[in-house]
């Protein structure tokens, strides 16, 4: 997938990061970042996340900004201690991003560029 394409993410958080992510993206241009559905998840999956509430925000991200600023915005969001993961679900796989004492921007931007390969 080229990562100039525009393409559709689900994000799983705690409710203080989506919150967080949902005002990032609503500064952003209008053109890069589409805001769909933000709010509670109730997905059972969900019940070893660690956290007693978990949010969704689904939105529309052109590529180049996937691997730029939300790579920024999730570490972030880990470091400041909003969430202690999150959940990103692209089009081609689902991962996982956990806090950790030795989490780097460059790791998290890793995870996310795995996130555009198709599955094997």
């Amino acid at each position: 997938m080229s990562h100039s394409a525009s393409f559709q993410v689900k994000v799983l958080s705690s409710p203080a990061f989506i919150d967080f992510l949902r005002r990032e993206w609503a500064t952003s241009p209008s053109q890069q970042v589409q805001v769909i559905s933000s709010g509670p998840e109730r997905d059972p999956t969900f019940l070893a996340f660690d956290l007693s509430e978990v949010a969704a925000l689904v939105g529309i991200l052109e590529g180049s900004l996937f691997i730029g600023m939300f790579v920024h915005q999730v570490f972030a969001g880990l470091q400041s201690g909003k969430t202690k993961r999150v959940v990103i679900q692209t089009p081609m796989r689902r991962v996982e991003v956990v806090a950790t004492k030795d989490l780097t921007e460059a790791h998290v931007r890793e995870i996310l560029q795995g996130s555009l390969k198709i599955a094997a």
